[in-house]
């Protein structure tokens, strides 16, 4: 039966586009009420994130040890950095250009200056302070530290699989947060000051540890290029800084921590500052404390292990205020400037005491006594300072 004039073979057209258009209405109705409905995660742990949202509608389960700041990772860092590297490296050869200029008109000193000063003038405390008198450059000494920058940087490089593997491990197994609060940095760089202090000081009292750090206080001189003297063993002591992953200091926060403290102390390796004002010196190394920490007067041996607060070596009773002229370099020093024979020379050393040595007990004294200890109890090198000249 034919439709109402005009409509025709039109209507069911209008009806399907009718049908259509209800369709259409009912999609954006159920549409609307889902997005009024609130967004359901799955349950997350107590430490989940609340400062990065997760990507997406459901959050997995995390872990019950996940940082609210840091992935459970804890990010990787780079054994070389060459955005960093790109910036350091010429900034050092820029400051020691500049130390070098601010030196060049000064009076110099020999190393024989003090050779015929006595025990007690080097090291009477109450006589006046000497007057600062710098040693200067000498190329061979910069080549030499170079180069033991050089290969600190490859040693560094080709261990670092196994130390980040360790430091992820012991940041999975972390008992604390401490990295994820809001001053988390700044309790990183204390936490690694104080470990830096127990680090060096045991550097200096174990004999195998101080076959690694001998090298660094090798040259007879001191001044900026010195303190890229760096040695070649450093996985030696990698342990004592364990406990910043394992209290929530991620692998990435430990890293920068580290670098920042070793970067604040290349500045102290100078004598073109003499003293800052009291208030600095009283609580952070500066560059007079770390010229006692160098020298090789007896008053000087085994003191001032701060990395940036001189604090905590007034707290445990190493700190000794720079009085005496300093003499730099070891009680016996070995006159090269080959980096190898540099940053291994105690190793061998102590490979030719142990097997010297008769019975256990000698043996592991000679790995593990304070340097110079030998088994009739006598420490080897005591005495009257000498200092060599490096023709």
């Amino acid at each position: 039966m034919p439709g109402p004039r005009g409509l025709g073979p039109s209507v069911p057209i209008c009806r399907a586009a009718l049908r259509d258009k209800l369709r259409s209405m009912r999609i954006r109705r159920s549409s609307s009420r889902r997005s009024k409905r609130p967004i359901t995660q799955a349950p997350s742990s107590p430490h989940a994130s609340p400062i990065h949202p997760p990507s997406g509608g459901t959050q997995a389960p995390s872990s019950p040890h996940a940082s609210p700041i840091h992935p459970p990772s804890g990010g990787t860092p780079a054994a070389i950095d060459p955005k960093q590297a790109a910036i350091i490296l010429p900034a050092f050869v820029i400051t020691m250009a500049a130390e070098a200029l601010v030196l060049k008109n000064r009076p110099k000193r020999t190393f024989g200056d003090l050779d015929g000063a006595t025990r007690d003038e080097l090291s009477d405390p109450s006589l006046p302070a000497d007057p600062l008198v710098p040693v200067g450059y000498e190329t061979r000494d910069t080549v030499a530290s170079l180069g033991m920058l050089a290969g600190n940087l490859v040693a560094n490089a080709a261990v670092f699989g196994l130390t980040h593997r360790i430091d992820r491990w012991a940041y999975r197994h972390r008992v604390a947060n401490l990295g994820s609060t809001r001053f988390g940095f700044t309790g990183a760089m204390m936490a690694w000051d104080f470990l830096y202090y127990w680090d060096h000081r045991w550097m200096h009292e174990v004999r195998l540890l101080w076959a690694n750090h001998v090298s660094h206080h090798s040259s007879e001189r001191y001044n900026l290029s010195t303190a890229l003297r760096q040695p070649w063993s450093g996985i030696l002591t990698h342990w004592v800084f364990l406990p910043m992953p394992l209290l929530g200091f991620t692998p990435a926060m430990t890293s920068k921590a580290g670098l920042y403290n070793l970067l604040y102390q290349y500045w102290v390796h100078t004598e073109a500052i003499d003293r800052l004002p009291a208030p600095v010196e009283a609580v952070m190394n500066t560059a007079s404390h770390h010229r006692v920490h160098h020298g090789a007067n007896p008053q000087y041996l085994d003191k001032n292990y701060a990395g940036i607060f001189i604090v905590w070596d007034k707290l445990f009773g190493t700190f000794e205020p720079e009085v005496r002229k300093v003499k730099y370099g070891l009680t016996k020093n070995i006159d090269t400037f080959n980096p190898m024979r540099i940053a291994y020379h105690e190793f061998a050393d102590i490979a030719r005491d142990i097997r010297a040595a008769t019975g256990v007990r000698n043996k592991l004294g000679h790995i593990f006594g304070r340097p110079g200890w030998t088994p009739s109890g006598r420490r080897a090198g005591t005495g009257p300072v000498t200092v060599t000249t490096a023709d």
